[in-house]
C-alpha cells in the first residue's frame, strides 16, 4: 500500500525561525487499516529515530477518538500516552484498574491495530485459567489464530498489584519496515503494552529532517551503523558505555560514547565524575499497597519484596522497618545482621540516608555483587546526606548488600537509592540529538552465589513477565536470605512449563531444589535445546536429554546458554520430576538497555521500564506532536487497611511516582474513614519525598463505627526530577480503617 507524507503548516516558515533542537514529523495514512476516518499517523519510515533491539511500549490508560469508527460503527480508541497515533482500539472495551495493575480488556470482535516500523510484534497480556486468543492479521493479509498460553499466572502473579505484562510474540520475520498488526479478538484479551522487534544485526538510522539555529538538517534516504563501534568520539571498553546519536549539521547521523570508568571504586573512594544519575528511588517506591512490600513497612520487622515494572530492579530485606527518624521517613535496619539487598542495573551506587541520633557510630558491612563486605561505618549524623557507595562497575545488573554488624544507637536510616551510568557523551556543535542508549559490558561468567550477577547481563525475575503453563504453581515464601528477588517460583508438577522470551544472545538461568533430585527441561525456540551449556554449583546438563538437574535436595545452581544468535528467543523450562523446581531468575545476555519512563499517566507506580533498545531524545514541533503533561494516579486496592499507629504512617496504597520539569503540581486526595469508637481523632496529610507538606486533615469522631471522608486538595512547588507522593495517616486512639477501597490520590503538574 502506497504511502504519502504529508507536510504541516510549520514545516518551513515557522521551523526555520526556531532556535532550540526540533525534529519535524512528517504525517501519512496509516497502512492497511481498517478504521473509518481515521487520522493521519507519524511516518515512522521517515522520523529520524534510531532503532535497534526490542522498543516496549505501555498503553497505559485510554482516550475515545472522536471522528473515527471501527467497520460496523464501533467506537474508537487510543492509549493516551499514544503521540504518533500508532495504535487503535475497537469494539468492546474497558480499562481494569485493580490488583492485577492497569491494563486494556477488549471482548470478542473486538481489535488492535498497531503500526510500527520494525519486523515483528510482541503483546504484553494477562494470563489467567480463561482460554484467551486472537486472529492476527499482518498489512491485511489473514493470519493464524494465536491462543494466549491457558496458565495459572492469575495465581501466581495476580493480587500482586501490577500489571503482568507476560510476553507472547505474536509475529516476527517481517521485512525490515512500516507495518500494521491487526489483533482480532476471538476470547477476551486483557493487554498493558506491546513491544516493537527491529533489527539486531545493525543500528537502523531513517530519513528525515530537523532544524536547528534557522537551518534544515536533512537526511534523505535510511542507512545502518554499528550500535557497538564506529564512534566519532570515545572509545569502548569491555565495562560497556553510554552512547548518544545525533544529527549532525551537514545531515548526517552519526554516535558517541562514554565508556564505563576503567576502575571499580567504593564507599570514600567512590568517583561519579564520569557518571550521571539515572535513577533516584525512594524506597517506599518499592511497594503496591501489599502487606510484604515496603508501601506499609512502619514500625512493623518481617521480611519484606518488591520488583518495579522493569522486572529487575528489586529492594528486599530481612527483617524491614520503616520510621520517621529526624523528621523524615525511612528504613531501618533495626538490629544485627539485618539486611537490605538492591538490585539495579547501572554502574554506581549511592544512599541518602540519616543516622538516628548525634555522635558515635554503628558498623556495617557493604557487599557489592556477593564480593567480601565492605566495613562501612555511620557517622552519628542526624542531617539528610548522600553516602557514596560504588562507582566503575561494569554496566549491567548488580547487587548492593548492606548489613548491620554492631547495633548501638545510631542506626543506618536509608531514605533513598540514586543510581549511577556512564554520562551522556557531549554533542558536537551544530548537532541534534536524536536518541541515547547504554551499552551492556563484556558477558563474564561467574560462580554461583546469592547475590552474585554474572558480568554484562540483564536480571529479570520470575515474579513479572514469564508465562507459567499448569495448575500446580506457586510463589515460595518470601526468602530475602536465600534470593535476591525475594520471591521464587515453583512446580513440582511434571509437564508444566515455565517460559521466557528475550532480546539477545543467551541466558543464565537459576534454579532451587526444595526436598530431593530436581530437573527439567530446556526447549529454546520450540526445540529440545541439546548444545553446550555450562552449569554451577551442585547442578548437571545432561544434553542428549535437554536436562538441567539439581543434583541434591536443598540445593541450587545455574544452567547457562551462550552462542545463540543475536534476536529475539524464547526459553522453556519443563518440570521433570516431582520434586520442587524453584526459578527466582534468569540473567539475559544482552547487548544494549534503554531506561524508559512509562509517563505520563502512571498508576500505582508504574516506573521507569527497560527495554533493549534505543531511548528516544528527540524534540518536536507542538503542531507535530502533542506535548503530554506528567501526572500520576492510585487508586485503593486492599480492602479495609487498618492503622493503630499514633504517629503518621503511609495509607498503603496512597502512593505516586511523578516525574516533573520544574512546573508546579496540583496534588488531591480522598479516604474514607471508619473509627472503631468515639473519641478517636484520625488524621491524614501528604507527603512529598518523605516530607509532610500542606496541613493536617482530622475527623473526630462521635462514635464506634463513625464513618466520615478526609480529602485535600493543595498545590506545591516541586524542582525539575522524580518525586514520591504518598498519603500518610494516624489515629490518636484505637483502630483506624479505610472503608473498602473508596479512595484515591492524584497527582497532576500544571
Amino acid at each position: 500500500m502506497a504511502k504519502i507524507s504529508v507536510l504541516t503548516k510549520d514545516f518551513d516558515d515557522s521551523l526555520l525561525n526556531r532556535t532550540d533542537p526540533i525534529v519535524y514529523l512528517p504525517k501519512v495514512a496509516a497502512p492497511f487499516t481498517t478504521v473509518v476516518k481515521r487520522a493521519l499517523m507519524t511516518d515512522l519510515a521517515n522520523d529520524l529515530l534510531p532503532r535497534f533491539g526490542v522498543d516496549r511500549v505501555m498503553t497505559q490508560t485510554i482516550q475515545e477518538i472522536q471522528g473515527e469508527s471501527g467497520p460496523a460503527g464501533e467506537r474508537v480508541f487510543k492509549p493516551i500516552n499514544d503521540q504518533h497515533d500508532a495504535v487503535r482500539i475497537v469494539g468492546g472495551i474497558g480499562l481494569l484498574n485493580n490488583s492485577s495493575g492497569q491494563q486494556i480488556f477488549l471482548d470478542p470482535s473486538g481489535f488492535v491495530e498497531i503500526s510500527f516500523y520494525g519486523t515483528g510484534l510482541n503483546l504484553l497480556h494477562f494470563t489467567d485459567t480463561n482460554a484467551r486468543s486472537l486472529t492476527v492479521t499482518t498489512d491485511g493479509v489473514l493470519g493464524a489464530t494465536i491462543t494466549l498460553s491457558s496458565s495459572t499466572n492469575s495465581i501466581v502473579l495476580a493480587g500482586r498489584n501490577y500489571s503482568m505484562s507476560c510476553v507472547s510474540n505474536i509475529v516476527s520475520g517481517l521485512a525490515l519496515g512500516f507495518h500494521t498488526v491487526k489483533l482480532i479478538v476471538v476470547n477476551q484479551i486483557i493487554f498493558s503494552g506491546y513491544e516493537v522487534i527491529n533489527t539486531s544485526s545493525n543500528l537502523q538510522l531513517l530519513p528525515g529532517r530537523s532544524y536547528l539555529g534557522g537551518k534544515r538538517l536533512y537526511k534523505a534516504a535510511a542507512s545502518t551503523d554499528a550500535y557497538n563501534s564506529n564512534f566519532e568520539s570515545g572509545t569502548l571498553g569491555t565495562k560497556g558505555g553510554h552512547v548518544v546519536v545525533y544529527q549532525k549539521s551537514d545531515g548526517t547521523v552519526a554516535k558517541a560514547v562514554t565508556p564505563t570508568n576503567a576502575s571499580q571504586a567504593n564507599l570514600g573512594s567512590t568517583n561519579h565524575t564520569n557518571e550521571s544519575v539515572i535513577r533516584t528511588i525512594n524506597y517506599r517506591e518499592f511497594g503496591a499497597g501489599r502487606s510484604d512490600d515496603f508501601s506499609s513497612a512502619s514500625g512493623t520487622v518481617a521480611p519484606r519484596a518488591f520488583t518495579l515494572d522493569d522486572g529487575t530492579t528489586t529492594l528486599v530485606h530481612n527483617n524491614a522497618a520503616g520510621s520517621f527518624i529526624n523528621g523524615v521517613d525511612v528504613l531501618q535496619l533495626p538490629g544485627n545482621t539485618n539486611f537490605l539487598t538492591l538490585t539495579f542495573v547501572g554502574t554506581g551506587l549511592d544512599i541518602i540516608e540519616t543516622d538516628s541520633a548525634a555522635g558515635g557510630s554503628d558498623s556495617y558491612t557493604v557487599s557489592i555483587d556477593g564480593a567480601t563486605g565492605l566495613a562501612m561505618a555511620t557517622a552519628g549524623l542526624t542531617t539528610v546526606r548522600v553516602v557514596t557507595i560504588c562507582s566503575g562497575l561494569p554496566y549491567g545488573t548488580h547487587t548492593v548488600k548492606v548489613t548491620r554488624v554492631t547495633a548501638a544507637t545510631f542506626a543506618l536510616c536509608v531514605k533513598e537509592f540514586i543510581i549511577y551510568g556512564p554520562s551522556k557523551p557531549s554533542l558536537p556543535s551544530g548537532a541534534i540529538e536524536l536518541g541515547d542508549y547504554y551499552l551492556m559490558a563484556d558477558f563474564v561468567a561467574t560462580t554461583f552465589g546469592v547475590d552474585v550477577v554474572p558480568s554484562g547481563v540483564l536480571r529479570k525475575f520470575t515474579i513479572r513477565e514469564w508465562v507459567y503453563v499448569g495448575t500446580g504453581f506457586t510463589v515460595t515464601t518470601l526468602q530475602p536470605i536465600s534470593n535476591p528477588g525475594g520471591w521464587a517460583v515453583r512446580s513440582s508438577t511434571i509437564g508444566e512449563t515455565y517460559s521466557y522470551t528475550f532480546f539477545g544472545t543467551g541466558f543464565d538461568l537459576t534454579g532451587h531444589g526444595s526436598i530431593g533430585t530436581a530437573s527439567g527441561t530446556i526447549s529454546i525456540d520450540g526445540s529440545l535445546y541439546t548444545g553446550a551449556a555450562s552449569v554451577t554449583n551442585t547442578a548437571t546438563w545432561t544434553p542428549g536429554t535437554s536436562t538441567f538437574t539439581l543434583t541434591s535436595a536443598s540445593c541450587a545452581g545455574r544452567v547457562r546458554v551462550t552462542g545463540l544468535s543475536l534476536g529475539l528467543h524464547k526459553v522453556t523450562l519443563t518440570v521433570a520430576t516431582a520434586e520442587s523446581l524453584n526459578i527466582p531468575n534468569i540473567d539475559i545476555i544482552t547487548p544494549v538497555h534503554s531506561p524508559k519512563n512509562n509517563q505520563p499517566g502512571d498508576l500505582q507506580n508504574t516506573l521507569p521500564l527497560g527495554s533493549c533498545a534505543i531511548g528516544d531524545s528527540r524534540k518536536f514541533s507542538s503542531t507535530s506532536v502533542k506535548t503530554l503533561a506528567n501526572w500520576a494516579q492510585a487508586i485503593g486496592i486492599a480492602s479495609g487497611p487498618t492503622t493503630t499507629s499514633t504517629s503518621f504512617v503511609p495509607v498503603p496504597d496512597l502512593s505516586v511516582t511523578i516525574k516533573t520539569s520544574g512546573n508546579p503540581v496540583v496534588l488531591n486526595y480522598y479516604v474514607r474513614l471508619v473509627a472503631d469508637a468515639a473519641a478517636r481523632n484520625m488524621q491524614t496529610a501528604f507527603y512529598v519525598d518523605g516530607v509532610q507538606v500542606g496541613s493536617t486533615k482530622a475527623i473526630d469522631t462521635a462514635s464506634a463505627n463513625f464513618d466520615a471522608f478526609n480529602t485535600d486538595n493543595i498545590i506545591v512547588a516541586l524542582a525539575a526530577g522524580t518525586h514520591k507522593i504518598d498519603v500518610y495517616w494516624l489515629t490518636t486512639a484505637g483502630t483506624a480503617t479505610a472503608k473498602g477501597i473508596s479512595r484515591n490520590l492524584t497527582a497532576r503538574e500544571i
